[in-house]
């Protein structure tokens, strides 16, 4: 887990938070450049379509083909 994802802001006080802000904002700023240096994306409805039809897929196999 990156460290933008562990910040919990709704447990820290305003001092905390602006404490931790810019360690916060670097380590998503390298998140974003990690994914963009990984390579071509691919579009999310894409992903989507193909994550519906593994779930049917696993869904018609439980069912005995029904």
């Amino acid at each position: 887990m990156s460290e933008s994802q562990k910040m919990q802001v709704g447990d820290a006080s305003p001092s905390e938070v602006m404490r931790d802000a810019p360690r916060i904002l670097e380590a998503l700023r390298a998140d974003i450049q990690k994914g963009a240096d990984s390579g071509q994306g691919v579009a999310a409805e894409t992903v989507f379509a193909e994550v519906r039809e593994r779930i049917a897929q696993v869904g018609s196999a439980q069912s005995g083909g029904r």
